[in-house]
């Protein structure tokens, strides 16, 4: 009769929540106490660079529910009281949870269209555990690439020379793909498609990557020599399941190791750049090259890679990652907040004198743009939707596009409905070099300039409504 009802509580809360995403966790906590909310985290930064956490309470009736986005089927975290724990998601998903919150993560029972893909995936954590807690995780840098594992799997590395360590690691991936295996012929049909190739993904990954960390990190210790790294042939860098991390990890560690071995002397975060283009195609390569890209930002290393992020943003047909690295460009790229901002005196795209002076005592934000690329678009169109709010304050509105063809500057401005004043920097008849002026080194970008015509705070997020925030938020 109880498992009745939960099923009756997940079927009308799918009706309700369900339209609003494409994943449904629901479920009941009993010997619930002090903690009366549960959470959940989808960690997307390799996508980006964002980890959406969503809160649910726990009603009295002791049910909770999540209406989740899912870009890509992935492992996410929920916890309850501190208390951590994994389950597998993917789009089009509903799963339905039963745990005591006492001992949260080990009671968890799993019903609903993804109750069996998580109920293998409990057993699985319960043979190979995996450490939540990154500060309980040791740290070893090679190269640029920071390398993560686990205690125990640490002290087998400690204690394991080559051979040995092999064999161990090779039986325990054979044991899961084993285990993963037997559950899928006891249970037909009930693993989906995508989880059976997501952890055949990740736990072949994840032998890949511990191998591979082994040979890099203890090389010296245990005198490792080539013929270890014999393995790295037979691992296929192509793989469609970019959601698992042990997958992206290995590929970002792999790029590194191909790098130290060449002892190539030029950036490193170019060089393992131009390696994984001649080698990677697709997803797997516009992930890494995003990746690299940011990293190579973050580390303030930004002239050597700004002709491959241009590039990228301009060849690349995967735009899920164009986020990350703007958002990373535009932190490294601040201007000093309350320098003055370069004076100029240009024409709009009618003609028309736009002197930057004019504009004193007014807040201006100030965009640079180009037809080509697809992130400004995007972000142009967003704010397209706060013109009326922004023109009422009285916040004026320049758009400086780099395009060099004028019709295609036209035709972008015509096709989009842009409006606010339109300048294109190319334009003989300005008096000044706008990109030179304001640095502009790559796209997209943007200024905030204050009333007192210096340069203001940029918001932490690049998203066009933490932008339009931050204008109103000023202007009153």
């Amino acid at each position: 009769m109880k498992q009745l009802q939960l099923l009756l509580l997940f079927v009308f809360g799918a009706q309700q929540i369900f339209a609003q995403a494409n994943a449904l966790v629901m479920g009941k906590i009993t010997q619930v106490e002090l903690t009366n909310t549960i959470e959940i985290s989808v960690n997307q930064k390799y996508i980006d660079n964002e980890i959406k956490t969503l809160h649910s309470n726990i009603l009295e009736d002791q049910s909770f529910a999540f209406a989740v986005e899912m870009d890509a089927p992935q492992l996410i975290k929920i916890t309850h009281a501190r208390n951590p724990a994994l389950i597998y998601l993917e789009a089009g998903d509903s799963l339905l949870i039963s745990a005591a919150a006492n001992s949260f993560q080990y009671s968890m029972k799993f019903d609903g269209p993804a109750g069996h893909n998580n109920t293998f995936l409990h057993q699985y954590f319960k043979d190979f555990p995996r450490e939540l807690n990154q500060f309980k995780t040791l740290q070893y840098k090679k190269g640029t690439y920071w390398y993560s594992v686990d205690k125990k799997m640490d002290d087998l590395m400690q204690s394991f020379l080559p051979k040995s360590f092999s064999k161990k690691l090779l039986l325990r991936k054979e044991k899961a793909l084993a285990a993963l295996d037997f559950y899928n012929r006891n249970h037909p049909g009930k693993l989906s498609e995508n989880f059976k190739a997501y952890m055949t993904t990740e736990i072949y990954y994840e032998w890949a990557y511990h191998m591979l960390l082994y040979g890099t990190v203890f090389k010296g210790k245990h005198q490792i020599k080539a013929p270890f790294f014999k393995f790295l042939e037979s691992v296929p860098l192509q793989a469609d399941q970019l959601g698992s991390y042990y997958y992206r990890e290995f590929l970002m560690a792999y790029f590194n190791y191909l790098h130290l071995e060449s002892e190539e002397t030029t950036n490193p975060y170019v060089a393992q750049y131009k390696l994984a283009t001649d080698i990677l195609i697709d997803q797997p390569l516009a992930f890494v090259q995003s990746e690299l890209i940011a990293r190579a930002f973050k580390k303030k290393m930004i002239n050597p890679m700004l002709p491959h992020y241009d590039n990228y943003l301009k060849t690349s047909v995967f735009a899920d990652y164009d986020q990350k690295i703007t958002q990373i460009f535009q932190k490294a790229m601040k201007q000093h907040t309350g320098s003055p901002a370069p004076s100029f005196q240009v024409k709009d795209i009618e003609g028309n004198p736009v002197d930057l002076a004019q504009y004193k005592g007014k807040i201006v934000y100030l965009n640079f743009w180009a037809s080509w690329c697809r992130p400004c678009i995007q972000k142009m169109n967003t704010m397209k939707v706060f013109r009326d709010e922004l023109e009422a304050e009285g916040i004026v509105t320049i758009y400086v596009s780099l395009d060099q063809n004028e019709k295609k500057w036209r035709d972008a401005i015509q096709i989009h409905d842009f409006q606010g004043i339109q300048v294109l920097a190319s334009q003989q008849e300005n008096t000044v070099d706008l990109p030179a002026a304001y640095d502009i080194k790559a796209l997209p970008q943007y200024f905030i300039i204050g009333k007192n015509g210096s340069f203001a705070a940029k918001p932490r997020s690049n998203v066009p409504l933490e932008i339009k925030t931050a204008l109103l938020g000023m202007s009153r």
